[in-house]
């Protein structure tokens, strides 16, 4: 540990902590909230805010693993004041404590301009994969990987313990059904970006345990395409001007596709915390559904806190997302605003 936190307000970037003799400015380190009050712990309020869902036990019955990470840079001291390079996601406070810790990792990792090319092997199924995974990006901070083809992977791109990564112009392509495309997971700040899912894939957008503030991007999932946001704390993604590609079902002559499908295990649950937003998104839907067919979108028990903006399709929709999301401009694209990040990004550079 190098410092221990004091006080820091969720969004601002500025965190007081106890001593800062160990912290110099440029260093790479690591926020971690603890939940130091088993089930009663304050970082679960903030994380998933006033919900009646249940909240798995993996939260607090590791009380040494941290149950938020936040990988960021130190930006400037003055005094005990540290100045993070992004905001905090979190409160700090004497009732929901976090440490600066350090992190051992590597910087400046790049893949590019590759052409992956797994044999031909039969699926077994969800969780039985052989293991044609492409590329394994941990324990990385500023790190990329851009313009590559993946063929016949059981997953494309596997992510942890990473931050600050840009995964760009991706295309995954094959006929047997694999787990992952890019695989987002116990992460800060990713931005997935000109993905292009051709293959079968069970989770084919994913954010996974722990991934935080990360961005799927003007991407596009050519079949079978669903939303997991897959448990384990997972909270304040986007998913933003994304493409999907639907074959909804009719049965007792209602049109109806369940879009988020989120994995994880119990123990993980909810689906996600707080503020993990779809925005912008557009559904292509074949020609077999009816030119005046309302198609009803779904979803199974996710988590609380959802933000859905501006959904919208070849067909008239209706959403219904479990538990009570906020939901605003179904069925219209948002023209003013057609990416949130960019928006965001401009305002930031500003």
């Amino acid at each position: 540990m190098l410092a221990n936190g004091v006080s820091g307000r969720q969004f601002g970037r500025d965190l007081t902590v106890e001593d800062a003799t160990k912290l110099h400015v440029g260093d790479v380190v690591q926020l971690q909230w603890f939940s130091v009050d088993g089930p009663d712990s304050k970082i679960l309020k903030s994380l998933y805010g006033d919900t009646d869902l249940p909240i798995g036990s993996h939260h607090w019955t590791s009380p040494n693993r941290p149950v938020v990470v936040q990988s960021t840079r130190v930006a400037a001291i003055r005094g005990k004041r540290v100045t993070l390079g992004d905001p905090l996601l979190h409160d700090v406070r004497t009732d929901q404590p976090a440490v600066v810790a350090q992190w051992q990792h590597l910087t400046r990792v790049g893949i590019q301009n590759l052409r992956l090319q797994f044999p031909e092997a039969p699926s077994f199924g969800h969780h039985l994969e052989q293991g044609y995974n492409g590329i394994y990006m941990t324990g990385v901070f500023d790190g990329w990987i851009r313009n590559l083809v993946i063929d016949r992977s059981d997953s494309g791109i596997l992510t942890d313990n990473a931050a600050s990564l840009t995964i760009a112009d991706v295309t995954t392509t094959g006929d047997r059904r694999a787990h992952y495309s890019v695989h987002v997971g116990a992460v800060h700040n990713v931005l997935v970006e000109g993905l292009r899912v051709e293959n079968p894939v069970i989770h084919p957008l994913s954010v996974n345990t722990r991934s935080t503030r990360s961005v799927f991007l003007r991407s596009d999932v050519a079949q079978d395409a669903v939303i997991d946001q897959h448990s384990g704390s997972n909270h304040q993604n986007l998913f933003d001007q994304i493409v999907l590609h639907i074959d909804p079902k009719q049965t007792n002559g209602e049109w109806a596709y369940q879009l988020w499908v989120g994995g994880g295990a119990p123990y993980w649950k909810p689906g996600h915390g707080l503020y993990n937003t779809l925005w912008n998104a557009r559904l292509a839907m074949s020609e077999t559904v009816p030119a005046d067919a309302t198609v009803a979108i779904s979803s199974g028990l996710e988590g609380p806190g959802e933000r859905i903006v501006g959904l919208h399709a070849n067909r008239r929709i209706a959403i219904s997302y479990t538990p009570a999301s906020y939901v605003e401009a179904t069925g219209q694209a948002v023209e003013a605003v057609p990416s949130l990040y960019d928006w965001q990004l401009a305002r930031r550079r500003r």
